[in-house]
């Protein structure tokens, strides 16, 4: 999966972690489809993909910035129309490596597209 980034992308995306976090500075391209969610009372930016039920925050690079230093930088969290679900699984993935982090948005991509169509 390529991760792209147009400019409508990025200047959604400054919108909410601007105001929430106005020191942050996203040095990624998001993946596809992700808009900013961001929320002052969260420790750090995130963005949601609607089609795939997903929610990506995006902790500071530097740890010693973030509210929990020793947590990883990214984490991928599966929603339910939107919202965060009240079981554990919901959870997918906690690193610091971006590539896994696309991984995994590709691999949820693939299961939603093999589902059977209503």
């Amino acid at each position: 999966m390529t991760i792209e980034k147009n400019d409508d992308d990025a200047r959604h995306a400054a919108t909410f972690s601007l105001s929430a976090f106005p020191d942050f500075q996203l040095d990624i391209e998001l993946p596809a489809g992700f808009r900013d969610v961001s929320f002052v009372n969260d420790s750090c930016p995130s963005f949601q993909n609607d089609d795939l039920d997903l929610l990506l925050f995006v902790d500071y690079a530097d740890p010693a910035k973030r509210e929990y230093p020793e947590t990883e930088r990214f984490s991928l969290i599966r929603t339910e129309n939107g919202e965060l679900p009240l079981h554990s699984n919901s959870h997918l993935l906690d690193t610091d490596d971006l590539n896994k982090i696309v991984e995994k948005i590709e691999e949820v991509r693939v299961e939603k597209e093999n589902l059977p169509k209503p």
